[in-house]
C-alpha cells in the first residue's frame, strides 16, 4: 500500500510540475498588439492578426515579405542585453510558411552575441540558426540550444527570410531566448521497493 501511494504520488506531481519554467528573455514574443521591441531590417514586417499560433482573436505574428529575392535575407531583430549565465539555452520560435509561393526560401530564427551590452561588437563565429524551408501551411516550432560565449554581454535575435524570388512572405510567432527547461532534481529518477 505505502508503495502505490508513493508512486501514486509520484505520477501526480509529475504530471502537475513538469519541467521548470524558464525566463524568455525577448521582449513581445508573441506579436499579440503591435511589433514593438523589434527593429525592421531591411524588410516589410508587419502585425498580422489573420496567423498566429494559438488562432484567438487579439493575438498576432510577425508577417516579413521578402521583396528583395536573389538569395538575400530580410527580418526583424531585437538586441537583449546580458549577462547571461553560462549554462544552456534555448531559442527558437513557430513558423508558418503558406505553400503556392515560387522560389526556395529559408526561414530561420538566428542569434549572435556581442561583447558589448549594446549589440554593437560581434564576436566572430557566435551566429546560430534554426530554420524551416517547406512552405506546408502550417506552424512549425524550430528550436535549438546554446551556451552563451562566456565574453557574451548582448545577444541579438533575428527572425529572417531569404528567398530566391520576390515577394515571399513568412510568418512568426512566440519568438524565445532563455536558460533552457530544466526538469526538477525530485523527478528525474525514482526507486520503488
Amino acid at each position: 500500500m505505502r508503495n502505490t501511494t508513493a508512486l501514486a504520488l509520484l505520477f501526480f506531481a509529475a504530471g502537475h510540475c513538469g519541467t521548470a519554467a524558464s525566463q524568455n528573455l525577448v521582449a513581445n514574443p508573441d506579436f499579440d498588439s503591435d511589433m514593438s521591441s523589434w527593429s525592421v531590417n531591411a524588410s516589410q514586417a508587419t502585425l498580422d492578426t489573420t496567423h498566429n499560433i494559438v488562432g484567438a482573436a487579439g493575438s498576432g505574428s510577425a508577417s516579413i515579405t521578402n521583396t528583395v529575392g536573389n538569395n538575400f535575407g530580410v527580418g526583424i531583430q531585437q538586441c537583449i542585453v546580458g549577462p547571461f549565465s553560462n549554462v544552456l539555452h534555448t531559442f527558437g520560435g513557430w513558423i508558418y510558411v503558406p505553400a503556392g509561393q515560387s522560389g526556395t526560401s529559408i526561414s530561420r530564427v538566428a542569434i549572435g552575441f556581442y561583447s558589448d551590452n549594446a549589440c554593437n561588437s560581434s564576436i566572430a563565429g557566435s551566429l546560430v540558426t534554426t530554420s524551416a524551408s517547406a512552405a506546408n501551411d502550417t506552424w512549425n516550432l524550430f528550436t535549438s540550444n546554446v551556451v552563451p560565449m562566456p565574453i557574451a554581454g548582448s545577444v541579438v535575435i533575428s527572425l529572417q527570410v531569404f528567398s530566391t524570388n520576390a515577394p515571399f512572405v513568412a510568418y512568426f510567432d512566440g519568438a524565445r531566448f532563455g536558460v533552457a527547461p530544466t526538469t526538477p532534481v525530485e523527478l528525474q529518477s525514482f526507486e520503488v521497493d
